[in-house]
């Protein structure tokens, strides 16, 4: 599960810089332990929070939610950064791609 994020610029740098390595967050998406979260830095801009395109994939390593040392609802998610990599495959024998379609004729009259 890949949950989709949004996190102020102050923390997300610290992400970012490796000297932030949790994320205590309200757990209203059922978090676990090899979820990813997508977080999408905002920063407040004219008196509104907007998002600035920046964007970090973490994996979730630990999810700590023992309501002894947090306020109910809430967890302390172990985070680490991930990369997003694109795997070369090799098709199938039986697979070709299809031909490409014939170019139209154009009619003209003679």
């Amino acid at each position: 599960m890949i949950h989709q994020l949004k996190i102020e610029s102050q923390y997300f740098k610290k992400i970012v810089d490796g000297i932030k390595t949790f994320e205590v967050r309200k757990n209203d998406r059922d978090f676990h332990v090899g979820d990813y979260i997508g977080l999408n830095e905002i920063t407040d801009y004219q008196g509104s929070l907007k998002e600035t395109g920046n964007f970090i994939l973490l994996r979730i390593l630990d999810v700590f939610s023992d309501s002894e040392f947090l306020k109910e609802g809430y967890v302390i998610l172990s985070i680490s950064p991930c990369k997003i990599q694109e795997q070369k495959r090799e098709y199938a024998q039986w697979y070709c791609r299809p031909e490409p379609l014939p170019q139209k004729k154009e009619i003209t009259d003679t």
